[in-house]
């Protein structure tokens, strides 16, 4: 079954560094998550890439933004 989830965060730069340091680790994260589930830990890499690309294009669109003089 698949769920479509949409969200909003309100993150300051430290904590959007901090998103973009998980993110771009996926096999960290993974390991420390599931060490001994190889199954779990591709289910966790994966949805982290997924993540990681949807929040780029996101910080994307909001510099875009930004740079057009709107504020969201």
């Amino acid at each position: 079954m698949t769920k479509r989830l949409s969200f909003s965060l309100d993150l300051n730069s430290n904590d959007f560094d901090a998103l973009q340091t998980v993110l771009a680790n996926p096999s960290a994260v993974a390991a420390a998550v599931a060490p001994n589930d190889p199954w779990e830990n591709a289910r966790i890499v994966d949805i982290l890439i997924e993540m990681a690309g949807i929040v780029a294009t996101a910080a994307k669109l909001s510099a875009e933004g930004d740079a057009c003089g709107r504020i969201e």
